[in-house]
């Protein structure tokens, strides 16, 4: 079983947007396109339509802001309750996981991704949120899959709404059986073009990550309940 992870930002909860606070040496607000230094990765079965790459490169942390602070959504002039942070939230354009999430990556699917961490503050405020450690994610797995021509409603896709973006290359995935299990295996991953926002997890991952009890990662099959939804294949 293949499942994909995005940020329900309709959950009040699950509400939660950063303004980055620009400080000096900073080269840049976001490495941009650091995906095209993904290398091909050695474990690529080469199914056609699919190529596997790797992200070896170490990024350059000077590129990543170093301070954040909470801002306020339509939902609340108070903004989220930090207690109640998810251990990963796809905020735009990069996503933000805990210490938590960081240490169960490391240990699950470890030598691969890349962790920077910020200091995060409360809406226009010095006051620090320090019950936990925050971090931007690179995912160091990505998958380059040919978007299905024929695109059926998106109510068939998952248990959850996919992105325009998306739809197309995860209808291949349903159709695909020697794509399927490739992806089914692999801990954590996004599509290497414009996947950010969102990931997709082995069913190993998400258990362990349900065991380890991370906020946010419980499944839900129901689109508007949960970050996770399962992805429903033809085969």
């Amino acid at each position: 079983m293949l499942y994909r992870f995005q940020t329900n930002f309709s959950l009040p909860k699950f509400n939660i947007f950063l303004r980055w606070r620009y400080g000096d040496g900073v080269k840049s607000v976001w490495l941009e396109h650091y995906e095209s230094l993904a290398v091909p990765d050695p474990s690529d079965p080469g199914c056609p339509g699919m190529s596997a790459y790797l992200l070896r490169q170490a990024l350059d942390p000077e590129r990543f802001m170093a301070e954040a602070e909470l801002a306020t959504g339509s939902r609340s002039r108070k903004g989220p309750d930090p207690s109640k942070f998810p251990a990963l939230w796809t905020t735009d354009p990069l996503p933000v996981v805990t210490q938590e999430f960081r240490d169960f990556v490391e240990e699950v699917d470890p030598g691969l991704h890349q962790f920077f961490e910020f200091k995060l503050f409360f809406h226009k405020s010095d006051r620090r949120i320090q019950h936990t450690r925050f971090y931007v994610f690179i995912c160091g797995r990505l998958l380059d899959i040919e978007p299905d021509e024929e695109v059926p409603d998106r109510n068939s896709y998952s248990s959850v709404f996919l992105r325009i973006s998306e739809a197309p290359k995860v209808r291949t995935i349903q159709k695909r059986p020697d794509i399927q299990s490739f992806v089914t295996d692999l801990p954590i991953w996004s599509f290497r073009e414009g996947g950010r926002a969102s990931y997709f997890m082995s069913a190993e991952f998400l258990q362990a990550a349900q065991s380890k009890n991370l906020a946010g990662f419980t499944n839900h099959n129901a689109r508007t309940k949960g970050n996770v939804g399962y992805v429903k294949y033809d085969h």
